[in-house]
């Protein structure tokens, strides 16, 4: 008989199997004239295949979840962390900070009970607070009796009793996945009639080195459905229960993070928290804070073996984060770095970092918290823990997308809602930790990937950081982006001309003369700052040489800075633009998205097929220019300023520029575009000479096309606008200054007049541009000089 000696087991695909078993039985000399895919065979070759098949599988899951790194199930994960000591954190109540003020009282102290509750509504969903422990009010002196601030938290009291038995192998599950196991009391009664031993406390173990075997203390372990579960002693090790013991465990239930932020709009007017008090009222000293919900499997993996390496000690870096994300159920992430690392160095001291979860910093008690409950009984003499907040560089979007509609049956706006979730996710997910970098070409391709008719994406990435000022005191503040920085006023080096480099948020500053006026920041072309006002929708320096920018290592320095007030959270905001398509953070700061800033995601989604009929409508409209009396050229080769004949009427305005078809291409000689007109512009003080759009960008007053700063000195005050009138060109009428309607070859009817009181092509203008003899004015109504203030229609 021959047999085919070569199995390929490798392969565990069904059809790979399915093959393998055919090729298999074609080579023995007992099937070799079976016809296998038509045969009643091929039925059984199937079976085999997919048994071999779910066996393979089984065999491979099962071979995963014996590996913590590998494990798909949480109770997996969950088990394996169970081996090296590990429990999972469970949910964790917000907590808040409040005082209690009576105004009246008829003893010399009040006692407020513990578990006293405090009830909130925020948008219409209740919530329950409650104290721990008793609160003492002092009030032998005078009312007001404010109490000294103390912690309620969000939840619910409840309990479970179980009898102990041997024989039955009783487990004190507390029931419920919403427990939080920071409050857990246990008590042990002597049986169901003798009720000795109510009043003692076991305590949850932390150490095993400091138990006995008479130690009143019971450890927490997690069952494989995610329940808690106590365990006592075997007297050994802690106190063994006896038959008949009754355990009482009181627990405390609570809805997580969904009460962080009450009592955040607490004032004097509109109180948040209300309680059982007699002439008492609550006020908020610190929003509620810190809650959490069950630790993720994600979680898990990553924190069980960092926490097993510390050894309930904190000694190195690692030890200290690893406590203080096992510890602390609101902790995101932790960077943590000695003293020693910093300028000037400060021996003896270890900061850390701590991102929560949902917030951007920790309140001051929180840092407390941290520090003297989770730290400082593993902390090593003579080592001060400091917690600190975050540096975060802030990031916003600005997506552009085009897509083909013959390749999908989505709408626009279905792209774009795909686009917004997509960047919000990722941005969520793979931002928001220390050290985490921003590949925009990675961005980039994924977004295309999420749909087939997607022919582009092109995103923009501006960064913010946001400053805290001492408000009312000189100060100077340095802003490191810690990225290349675009400059976006000057286009020689690869920006956009006309958009400063710097614009920060609206602030209060003081004038010269004492005057509180509506300031902000933004950034010359040599990235040189001022502080200037809008006025009249123009920007006028009020106050140059702030600071400067340094490009090249991204930060932004601001110099002898005494605002007056800032937004409601006491923040500036300075925006700028990142020059390279990676955005690095360090590893002790964090590249934040801020999902709650308005503006801080865009995305345009547009149909290919519109894109194209509006570029062919564009050059539909390209009119070639008359031919030219005189040209002039730049060295380069460029187009400078053309003199041609009037051109015909264009209800748009007209194209004031041409370039000689005979010229190299690009109009300026760099660029490849054609040069726009300038003219002198005047930004507060300074004249310069720029083009009308750049100008008005840039809050300046244009003084009209070849003007020069010689003619137009810039004054303090800055001038009015130029007046402007009707202008006819040919037989469409447009509103221009004079010397704009003269330079394009039209007719001015006057200072003040209007399109609507002149008729292009039937009506003549003023004589000697419309100047009248001394004591009269144009009058564009009657066509005539008239005596001034006789014109009904307006005149200049």
């Amino acid at each position: 008989m021959a047999v085919n000696k070569t199995k390929q087991i490798t392969d565990l695909d069904f059809n790979a199997i399915r093959s393998n078993f055919q090729s298999f039985l074609e080579g023995q000399e007992q099937f070799k004239d079976f016809d296998f895919n038509g045969s009643g065979l091929s039925v059984l070759l199937d079976v085999l295949a997919y048994n071999t098949h779910y066996q393979s599988f089984y065999t491979n899951m099962v071979a995963n979840e014996m590996f913590l790194d590998s494990a798909v199930k949480k109770e997996s994960v969950m088990s394996h962390a169970k081996q090296i000591g590990y429990t999972p954190h469970s949910k964790k109540a917000a907590e808040a900070r409040v005082t209690v003020s009576l105004s009246t009282s008829d003893t010399s102290t009040k006692i407020i009970p513990g578990r006293t509750k405090f009830s909130a509504t925020i948008g219409g969903t209740p919530y329950s607070f409650f104290n721990m422990a008793p609160i003492t009010i002092d009030t032998s002196g005078t009312a007001p009796y404010v109490s000294s601030e103390f912690s309620i938290f969000e939840g619910e009291f409840n309990s479970v009793s179980y009898v102990s038995s041997s024989t039955s192998e009783t487990k004190f599950v507390i029931p419920t996945l919403d427990v939080d196991t920071d409050h857990i009391t246990v008590r042990v009664l002597k049986s169901t009639t003798d009720s000795d031993g109510k009043n003692d406390v076991w305590t949850k173990v932390s150490d095993i080195t400091t138990l006995k075997s008479t130690s009143t203390s019971f450890f927490l372990e997690v069952t494989s459905t995610g329940l808690y579960e106590i365990k006592f002693g075997d007297g050994v090790l802690g106190k063994k229960l006896e038959d008949g013991n009754v355990v009482i465990i009181e627990y405390f239930t609570t809805t997580g993070s969904d009460a962080n932020g009450v009592g955040k709009s607490d004032t004097s007017s509109n109180r948040t928290f209300t309680a059982s008090i007699a002439n008492g009222t609550i006020s908020v000293v610190s929003s509620a804070a810190g809650g959490s919900s069950v630790e993720t499997k994600d979680s898990i993996r990553f924190n069980s073996p960092k926490f097993f390496q510390t050894q309930n000690r904190a000694v190195t870096e690692e030890d200290y984060r690893s406590l203080v994300l096992n510890e602390y159920g609101d902790a995101d992430d932790v960077f943590v770095y000695g003293g020693e690392e910093i300028y000037p160095p400060e021996y003896g001291r270890v900061y850390i970092a701590v991102k929560p979860k949902t917030t951007s910093v920790l309140t001051d008690q929180e840092k407390e918290d941290i520090k003297n409950n989770i730290l400082k009984p593993k902390n090593i003499v003579g080592i001060l823990p400091e917690i600190i907040d975050p540096e975060y560089t802030y990031v916003m979007f600005k997506a552009k997308s085009a897509y083909d509609p013959t390749l999908t049956t989505k709408t626009a706006l279905e792209i774009k809602a795909l686009l917004i979730s997509y960047i919000t996710l990722f941005a969520t997910t793979e931002l928001c930790k220390f050290g985490k970098h921003l590949y925009i070409n990675q961005l980039e391709a994924l977004c295309r990937n999420l749909e087939n008719s997607l022919l582009y994406v092109d995103v923009d990435v501006m960064l913010q950081k946001r400053l805290a000022p001492s408000l009312n005191n000189k100060r100077n503040y340095v802003l490191e982006f810690n990225n290349t920085l675009m400059n976006t006023s000057h286009d020689s080096l690869g920006g956009i001309q006309g958009i400063p480099s710097v614009q920060s948020s609206d602030f209060a500053y003081k004038k010269p003369n004492g005057t509180i006026f509506r300031a902000a920041i933004d950034s010359d072309m040599d990235g040189n700052l001022r502080i200037y006002e809008v006025v009249g929708g123009r920007r006028v320096s009020i106050y140059k040489n702030m600071g400067s920018i340094d490009f090249a290592s991204g930060a932004v320095f601001i110099n002898n800075f005494i605002p007056v007030s800032a937004t409601a959270q006491g923040l500036i905001t300075f925006d700028v633009t990142p020059r390279e398509d990676v955005i690095f953070a360090p590893t002790h700061k964090i590249l934040h998205y801020d999902t709650l800033q308005d503006g801080n995601l865009t995305v345009d989604t547009q149909n290919i097929n519109d894109i194209e009929l509006s570029q062919i409508e564009l050059s539909r409209s390209a009119v070639s220019p008359p031919a030219a009396q005189n040209f002039e050229y730049g060295p380069g080769g460029g187009l400078v300023e053309v003199y041609v004949e009037p051109p015909d009427p264009d209800p748009v305005g007209g194209n004031d520029t041409i370039d000689d078809p005979t010229d190299p291409p690009g109009g300026d000689g760099f660029t490849g575009d054609p040069i726009d007109p300038t003219g002198a512009c005047c930004i507060g003080t300074d004249c310069s000479i720029r083009t009308e759009v750049n100008c008005i960008q840039n809050g300046g007053i244009y003084h009209g096309d070849n003007s020069t700063c010689e003619q137009f000195p810039c004054e303090d005050d800055p001038p009015e606008p130029p007046a402007t009138g009707a202008c006819c060109i040919g037989d469409i009428c447009t509103t221009k200054t004079q010397a704009e309607c003269v330079l394009a070859g039209g007719e001015y009817f006057g200072d003040g007049s209007s399109c609507t009181e002149v008729n292009c092509g039937t009506e003549e203008p003023p004589d000697d541009d419309g100047e009248c003899p001394e004591g009269q004015q144009w009058c564009a109504g009657t066509n005539s000089c008239v005596d001034i203030g006789f014109c009904a229609q307006g005149g200049r």
